[in-house]
């Protein structure tokens, strides 16, 4: 048996899964190691980068519109990290190991 929804069911349904895969994309942490230019970053939120700062030579905190840190990059990083290519994801008490 087939139902039709009408147009406003529809585009809610429309709506609500296009503001929740949004708001997954903003919520998801990402980690980026790029060989080239040996650089290592943590995006903690997929959002504009409306300032950077670099606190300490080669670390860049990236901050959103709304003043909260976006990402932390590290320039040099495999001088600063024993293997930028492996990743360990913690939840306190709980080790995750991620292959690369």
């Amino acid at each position: 048996m087939h139902h039709k929804l009408n147009n406003d069911c529809r585009d809610g349904k429309v709506e609500e899964i296009t503001n929740r895969k949004i708001l997954e994309r903003e919520l998801q942490m990402k980690v980026i190691y790029d060989p080239q230019t040996d650089s290592l970053t943590i995006i903690l939120r997929d959002v504009s980068v409306k300032e950077s700062d670099e606190i300490r030579e080669g670390l860049i905190v990236d901050y959103g519109d709304d003043g909260r840190i976006v990402a932390i990059e590290t320039l040099d990083a495999s001088e600063n990290v024993s293997e930028p290519s492996a990743l360990l994801y913690e939840i306190k008490g709980q080790a995750i190991p991620i292959a690369a």
